[in-house]
């Protein structure tokens, strides 16, 4: 096997002559380009040649453009003639061909994966309309359907057809809100406001909020805050959000007589926020 040390060293050679544009020879009476070999790496490839029972070693880099992407080594046996020039020139320019090849390769293979993504990316974007659609569509009918039973029946429940519609349109105005975020966080040019925000504060500021839902649905919701929590770095609105949509569905989730805790704490260098419940999933 060749030795670790003698593979980096040809690596660092071969990195030297591309961009010299030259081959480098070892043997066992001469050096080529003398410049460039250090007299720990000429006598540590003549140790290997000894063992290998091989005269010398020619080493041509292979890469393209500006960048290496490797080596052709070659050895030649006691009994065989020196390199020639046209055999060098022959290995160079077999590196270069080697290197077209790889970057062509690997431009191949970054073409596929990038049409993947957009593939994938297309299949999302088709999934996010059907489910906006759905999602929209079912308030929108409850209501329209409350705006008619109002109509042909003014006497009627109201305050039931009011409190139907109240709660499609909060429905609503959830699903714009989270899709205006979507759009804010998936812009890679839009800058992101950051400054020191109390999660803790933010939390319990949230679960104050849904707390008279939870009483209603006869669920018990619990904040828990431990001392010394610093600050995070974010947006305060996004991370406000972020913890309405916890809180929101474990309260929505979590059947009657079950329990929602919302916890801030800190552990190590990070500051952790948990929402548990009982309901399913």
């Amino acid at each position: 096997d060749t030795p670790v040390t003698l593979v980096a060293i040809a690596r660092q050679m071969a990195a030297s002559c591309w961009r010299a544009g030259v081959v480098a020879v070892v043997g066992v009476d001469h050096v080529d380009p003398v410049a460039m070999w250090a007299d720990d790496d000429v006598a540590m490839v003549r140790t290997f040649l000894t063992d290998a029972g091989a005269r010398s070693l020619l080493l041509a880099p292979m890469g393209s453009g500006s960048s290496c992407f490797g080596y052709i080594a070659c050895t030649r046996g006691p009994g065989d003639p020196d390199w020639t020039d046209a055999e060098a020139q022959a290995a160079l320019e077999m590196g270069r061909d080697l290197g077209r090849a790889i970057r062509n390769a690997r431009l191949y293979a970054v073409e596929r994966r990038v049409a993947a993504e957009l593939r994938e990316a297309d299949r999302s974007k088709t999934q996010l309309f059907s489910t906006v659609s759905h999602e929209l569509k079912n308030p929108l009918a409850s209501i329209v359907g409350h705006v008619e039973l109002l109509r042909l029946e003014p006497d009627g429940n109201r305050d039931w057809s009011l409190g139907v519609i109240e709660r499609n349109t909060e429905r609503l105005q959830t699903l714009v809100d989270d899709l205006l975020t979507l759009s804010r966080v998936s812009d890679p040019d839009r800058p992101m406001p950051e400054a020191d925000v109390d999660l803790g504060e933010v939390s319990r500021d949230v679960v104050d909020m849904f707390r008279p839902r939870a009483d209603h649905q006869q669920i018990r919701l619990t904040f828990d805050l431990q001392d010394r929590v610093p600050p995070v770095r974010g947006s305060a609105g996004d991370l406000e959000r972020v913890v309405q949509n916890l809180v929101s569905n474990a309260v929505k989730f979590t059947p009657a007589g079950g329990r929602v805790a919302v916890s801030v704490g800190r552990r190590r260098d990070r500051v952790v926020l948990e929402c548990t419940d009982d309901g399913f999933g």
